[in-house]
């Protein structure tokens, strides 16, 4: 599928260590797309026409969709990024369970009743350690989160820059013609 991303500068690949210097990450860290060009014109005048492949989840179905695809509820999706937290930063795991008296099923309860569990399990564990998150959520299966109206990606490889072009939709790159920008 075709998305859009804006951005202030013109590039050929994605650079995961950029994201988390964006300002508007309501869905957490991660590349933003878009499908509508209009709304990835507000983010900057490069437009990068982009393919994605991986498999992404809808925030609306995510407990549907992941049930379908690796046959675990989402609980079991919230119990293995605990243990995934656990292991890649012991020292936050301890703060972000003391919050919850150190009761992985109040955790748990409350990240699947919040409705959005992608997201809120970045912001209870990952929030002190954003570059554990990436490698986190692709081990347990998610590439990508389709919260609306954007696409909020989590790995590079899946994503193909086609072209960059201007809001007026002049191409400014392209792949296929191996000029760099």
């Amino acid at each position: 599928m075709i998305y859009y991303h804006g951005a202030p500068e013109q590039f050929t690949t994605f650079d995961l260590s950029k994201c988390r210097e964006e300002s508007a990450m309501q869905n957490g860290p991660g590349i933003y797309l878009t499908e509508e060009f209009e709304d990835a014109c507000q983010y900057g005048p490069f437009i990068h026409v982009v393919q994605v492949y991986g498999r992404t989840f809808s925030e609306r179905n995510f407990e549907e969709e992941y049930m379908e695809l690796y046959g675990e509820t989402v609980e079991d999706f919230v119990r293995s990024m605990i243990a995934e937290h656990a292991k890649r930063c012991p020292d936050s795991h301890d703060v972000v369970m003391s919050n919850w008296g150190y009761d992985a099923g109040k955790l748990i309860d409350s990240i699947v009743s919040s409705g959005t569990p992608v997201q809120q399990t970045w912001y209870e564990l990952f929030r002190m350690e954003e570059e554990d998150f990436f490698p986190a959520a692709r081990f347990c299966g998610v590439q990508g989160l389709e919260a609306d109206p954007h696409l909020v990606h989590y790995d590079p490889s899946d994503l193909t820059i086609i072209r960059v072009e201007d809001h007026d939709q002049q191409t400014l790159w392209r792949r296929d013609a191996n000029t760099c920008p």
